[in-house]
């Protein structure tokens, strides 16, 4: 006779107030980064009919990676997120605003929920984990979406878009320029937040290095950047015809300007 295991409970220190200004797009946005962290930049991701499963194929999440702080990425500048806090954040919104979430973990089904912690005094978020069938890898699976919902989580992620709604695209060993949409920055594919620049950015996540919050950026990190992108471009009359026009994306264009640009701008 097959006996299953009695659930494995874990509390976090985490109350339902806590990231309170965030809500399903933030959350989503936190699932995807690790789906395409553990993907490489191309995570397998289902979306319509109220339901979103980010599914990751030999990934694993162990039990360590609850704890605030604990993460499987913190030393590699390749992956969006470093602080340990993504996917538990996530949790704790999507179970706050009643979006019934599952993660599938190799065998394991972990369920949030929160509970009174009698030495707190408060609710805290909940992990409840129980046997399931073998996925081999892991999967987050968040239903009760609203049309509206989908369409701001898909605004949000490029790798949700259809290619050709992009627009022109300059791609370079940094990332990419969007030419078409106006003042968004993206990292990894992903939206950050909106900016003053001319252009629209998707940064590969080593060259940009975001806040703690994920949705904000330093200012002077960010225009050396769209300036170090456009260097790599090539397009070295556009450089030019732009630093004359004094766009924001290239404020600091006079730094480690190289020859070609030069040139170009005395044609100009």
């Amino acid at each position: 006779m097959f006996l299953r295991k009695k659930p494995t409970e874990y509390r976090l220190p985490m109350t339902r107030g806590y990231v309170r200004h965030w809500g399903v797009k933030e959350a989503a946005r936190e699932l995807l980064q690790n789906a395409i962290d553990f993907a490489g930049g191309a995570p397998q991701v289902e979306l319509g009919g109220g339901l979103l499963r980010i599914h990751s194929p030999g990934a694993f999440l162990p039990p360590r990676t609850l704890l605030l702080g604990s993460s499987t990425k913190v030393d590699d500048t390749r992956m969006i997120g470093s602080f340990g806090e993504g996917y538990k954040l996530a949790l704790l919104v999507l179970t706050r605003q009643g979006y019934p979430t599952v993660v599938v973990n190799d065998d394991k089904v972990w369920t949030p929920s929160f509970k009174e912690d009698s030495q707190f005094g408060e609710d805290v978020l909940c992990i409840t984990s129980e046997e399931g069938e073998r996925l081999g890898g892991v999967e987050f699976r968040v239903s009760g979406l609203s049309p509206e919902d989908e369409a701001e989580i898909r605004a949000s992620c490029l790798h949700l878009q259809d290619p050709g709604s992009l627009g022109k695209i300059y791609e370079t060993s940094m990332g990419r320029i969007l030419l078409d949409r106006p003042g968004q920055l993206y990292v990894g594919g992903l939206h950050v937040c909106e900016t003053k620049l001319k252009f629209s950015y998707d940064f590969k996540p080593e060259f940009l290095k975001l806040e703690r919050d994920r949705q904000t950026v330093s200012s002077f990190d960010l225009a050396w950047a769209t300036k170090d992108m456009w260097f790599r471009t090539g397009q070295f009359d556009e450089v030019a015809a732009l630093v004359e026009q004094d766009v924001p994306d290239l404020k600091y264009a006079n730094y480690g300007t190289p020859e070609l640009v030069k040139e170009a701008c005395y044609r100009v």
